[in-house]
């Protein structure tokens, strides 16, 4: 399938973009509407581009409601390459009661799809029972704000080893702050990545633009072909292949114009795969761009391209997406997960 982002281009299409689209959902079954968790955007799903445009006009047309549209942002992890230590001591003095909160701990890579992890090896009583857990809290809150972009911190394993305590001025609200900060130190100091999702992608072409497709794939895309065979008598090539999300989300156009529209491709999410050093320095360069311009006043983000746990602004959809889902035949996915999309030359 075929998606793009949409905006509504004011306050007052803002209020009844819900309700039209879910009307629309409705109507036509193979029209799927997902606001997603990670990027916070409304994505509509079409089974061409010809397909969104013609919603998209039934939607000004019928509904008065005007969209602006681009392609979907991305949702990136970060974590890091190497162990590091780091250490925060967090100390406020406003009279009266103070704050205090120490913590020391060691950062390195965890294993894949592990997520965060956190060890307490405080021993000696440096840091009182009661409040450990709320280091762990801090660095949990950190980890899914992020720390090089706004998107979220996977796979670290975090020792908590050591700290420092004071009996009147320290509580939870010091130790939550000083285990944040920690950890976003030791993040820093581990070479951080940025970690792409990595599509499992499978190609259908014929046999004799194949090599077309396959140096594509591998020069263009930062693809990686992992399987090669015919079909059809040797008639078709099926090109098996692991490439980055980023350089998909228009392919469908491109290989249509490649093969005269006799090529189709599928592709579903793999895994997420760290991001060359390059490709990460231009996309954070982007990033930092974006917010010395403002160049995106209703999406108002330090991190354009990385929105998980971004506190932009952004569209309040939560009357429209109350009424989305009060429509039983529509096509509304809360979850906002890399599902399979399969494109090629659909019908409408």
């Amino acid at each position: 399938m075929v998606a793009l982002a949409a905006v509504p281009k004011s306050r007052a299409d803002e209020q009844k973009i819900g309700e039209a689209l879910g009307k629309l959902t409705v109507e036509d079954p193979s029209f799927q509407v997902e606001h997603t968790t990670d990027t916070h955007e409304l994505v509509l799903h079409g089974m061409s581009d010809l397909h969104l445009q013609i919603m998209l006009m039934r939607l000004e047309r019928r509904f008065h409601v005007a969209c602006e549209t681009s392609l979907p942002k991305i949702a990136f992890r970060q974590s890091v390459t190497k162990p590091s230590e780091a250490h925060c001591r967090h100390k406020k003095q406003s009279g009266g009661r103070g704050q205090f909160g120490e913590c020391h701990i060691r950062v390195k890579p965890g294993e894949p799809g592990s997520g965060i992890v956190f060890v307490d090896k405080v021993v000696g009583g440096a840091i009182p029972r009661n409040l450990i857990p709320a280091v762990e809290k801090g660095i949990r809150e950190e980890a899914h704000r992020g720390v090089i972009a706004a998107g979220e911190v996977v796979d670290v394993e975090v020792e908590l080893y050591d700290g420092k305590f004071h009996a009147v001025d320290s509580d939870e609200a010091s130790f939550k702050h000083a285990g944040a900060m920690a950890f976003r130190e030791g993040v820093e100091k581990g070479s951080p990545v940025l970690l792409e999702p990595l599509m499992a992608v499978e190609i259908h072409v014929p046999t004799e633009m194949a090599g077309i497709i396959f140096s594509d794939v591998t020069s263009h895309r930062r693809g990686h072909v992992v399987d090669q065979t015919t079909e059809e008598a040797g008639h078709v090539t099926l090109i098996k292949a692991e490439v980055p999300l980023a350089t998909m989300q228009s392919y469908h156009r491109e290989l249509k114009s490649q093969t005269a529209g006799e090529g189709a491709f599928s592709m579903g999410f793999d895994r997420f795969a760290p991001m060359p050093r390059a490709e990460q320095k231009r996309i954070l360069a982007n990033q930092e761009a974006e917010v010395v311009h403002g160049s995106d006043p209703l999406h108002s983000c330090a991190h354009p391209e990385i929105f998980s746990g971004c506190t932009r602004r952004v569209p309040k959809w939560g009357s429209a997406l109350s009424f989305l889902g009060s429509f039983p035949g529509g096509k509304l996915n809360l979850g906002g997960g890399l599902g399979r999309s399969n494109c090629g030359s659909p019908t409408l």
